[in-house]
């Protein structure tokens, strides 16, 4: 399997936090075991078609953005921002299920767009899909720019991207 691959897996609900061996099974082929470190959570947005921005929607579905066939946020419209990684939810579903019913976070979770704190409506698992995290919020008053926006939980941060807003 080639080592420039990106490979993304959901962990069974429940693991113990700790290091962990890991392997991948690809048309039979087994790779070598990869430790890795297992935790509460490990918080990531995803990024739009761009690789520069949140990949974030609009209330009415459209991208929010800078990039063509987008529009920037505006101050106090609520938006979606997508990221995954988020941990435990209430209900948490079982071993390789989709979430059936919207899960809020079971930890606190600390949303921030440039240096100002933001509490979403709603921040939790997705009906019909595994391990996708919509952060429903509203943009905070701020000036016009592209802002880095965070996410914090169990004391782990994702790493930012561009929020842009007019």
């Amino acid at each position: 399997m080639p080592s420039n691959v990106l490979r993304l897996a959901v962990t069974p609900p429940g693991l113990a936090a700790g290091a962990a061996d890991v392997t991948v099974t690809t048309d039979g082929a087994i790779s070598p075991a990869q430790t890795v470190t297992i935790g509460a959570a490990g918080p990531g947005i995803f990024v739009s078609p761009d690789g520069a921005s949140a990949a974030a929607t609009h209330a009415n579905g459209s991208l929010v953005g800078s990039f063509t066939g987008a529009t920037p946020a505006r101050s106090d419209e609520t938006i979606t921002i997508y990221g995954t990684g988020f941990g435990a939810t209430i209900p948490t579903p079982g071993n390789g299920e989709a979430f059936g019913e919207q899960a809020p976070l079971s930890l606190p979770a600390d949303v921030r767009i440039g240096s100002t704190s933001v509490a979403p409506d709603y921040i939790g698992g997705t009906p019909g899909f595994t391990g996708l995290y919509p952060i429903r919020l509203r943009v905070p008053p701020v000036p016009a720019g592209n802002y880095d926006a965070t996410v914090t939980i169990a004391g782990v941060s994702s790493p930012s991207v561009k929020l842009a807003i007019e």
